[in-house]
């Protein structure tokens, strides 16, 4: 099969709002961009529109819910038609709530998070701090990390999904209808209905930094501090493809949404538009290092998050022409 040809067009090159999280309403009109300070922008039709932040508070995995009017920035959640964040207890208390040694000394804090597409299921990832307070002595015996899946609603544990004490760090998470899926150096996937571990991969050599699903939740890709980008299939949680991706760290990843393409944005500040199998169809150097990636619902519009030197959010105009044999 012939590969598609593709062609870019910057359409938007704006400091104002940077942020790694990057997601399209599912009319398109609008897009939110997230940081890891606690803020949310929100730009329509490309344009941004207005800023709200939670200071201090972890916002990590963003997306937008079926209707369109509510922002799950996980794990918190943005309610558009109001302007308000809405009420969820605190996820830090789930920490440590179901632990007989209490509450230690320090506490937990969130390091990740990921919401459902329906709202129902919130993961969260977190790590034991001691307390720096003078005179405080560190007596904590339990768990030193923790990955737990909550209700969305009222934020009780539903299952932990890991623990452990030692170097593993799940901060990359990602849900889909059927799976939840963690990865710290290894990818660990678990059935959100019966909440069982159904896989444990570990064919990337270093710490993985992204994690997507397409648009059929058929196909997950993972990329890596190794340069390597994985695609797996879901119903045997085989490899399918792999290959070296960038120079440096893959920190990004998009599947289009109507075409067989995988996009990733890398340390070596580009994008890689690629076919399934790994084979590279278009490259374009973008001038700051690549850290979100995003497609509108039409696929005609990537956002992108870029880092250093350029701290902006650029959207290109996407034309995908399929070529004959």
């Amino acid at each position: 099969m012939a590969l598609p040809s593709i062609s870019l067009k910057k359409i938007v090159d704006n400091t104002n709002g940077y942020g790694s999280r990057l997601a399209f309403s599912p009319d398109g009109h609008l897009l939110t961009v997230v940081n890891s300070a606690g803020a949310l922008y929100v730009w329509r039709d490309l344009t941004p529109w207005q800023t709200q932040s939670r200071p201090g508070e972890l916002l990590d995995r963003s997306i937008f819910s079926a209707m369109g009017d509510r922002i799950f920035a996980a794990p918190q959640v943005f309610q558009i038609n109001t302007e308000q964040w809405l009420p969820f207890p605190s996820v830090v208390k789930a920490f440590t709530a179901d632990l007989a040694e209490g509450d230690p000394p320090g506490g937990f804090a969130a390091y990740a998070s990921a919401w459902s597409l329906d709202g129902r299921d919130l993961v969260v990832y977190g790590e034991y701090r001691p307390s720096r307070r003078l005179g405080d002595r560190d007596h904590w015996n339990g768990p030193s990390k923790r990955l737990l899946l909550l209700d969305g609603q009222t934020r009780q544990l539903k299952s932990i999904l890991w623990e452990g004490n030692g170097s593993e760090a799940y901060r990359t998470i990602a849900l889909s209808e059927r799976f939840i899926a963690a990865a710290a150096i290894h990818l660990r996937v678990w059935d959100r209905q019966t909440q069982q571990a159904v896989a444990d991969l570990g064919e990337h050599t270093l710490v993985i930094r992204d994690l997507q699903w397409n648009a059929t939740g058929t196909l997950l890709a993972s990329g890596g501090a190794d340069q390597q980008v994985i695609l797996w299939d879901t119903s045997t949680w085989k490899s399918l493809h792999r290959w070296q991706a960038h120079r440096g760290d893959v920190k990004a990843l998009a599947f289009h949404p109507h075409y067989p393409l995988l996009v990733t944005g890398g340390d070596d500040q580009q994008i890689k538009f690629w076919s399934l199998e790994g084979k590279l169809i278009k490259a374009e150097a973008v001038q700051g290092i690549v850290e979100g990636l995003a497609f509108n619902p039409k696929g005609d519009q990537l956002a992108i998050a870029l880092g250093e030197p350029q701290f902006s959010v650029r959207v290109y105009q996407v034309q995908v022409q399929e070529t004959s044999d």
